[in-house]
């Protein structure tokens, strides 16, 4: 019985620590910050997947603020 105390306890001691380092606020590695810096850094940069064909819109007269 004791044994399974303790592993159990073993485990949401990592369980813990995982979810920890997986914030950017609670995160003390300096890899796992690192790691999560360049998480949020590359979900600003517009991916360049229709890079060369052109844009093209069509505008109503309505979405112009035109009655």
């Amino acid at each position: 019985m004791k044994m399974h105390a303790f592993s159990g306890d073993v485990l949401g001691f990592y369980q813990d620590n995982l979810a920890r380092e997986s914030r950017l606020s609670t995160a003390t590695q300096r890899s796992n910050v690192i790691a999560l810096a360049r998480m949020m850094a590359s979900g600003f940069t517009a991916p360049n997947l229709f890079r060369g064909s052109p844009v093209r819109s069509r505008l109503s007269p309505r979405s112009r603020g035109i009655a």
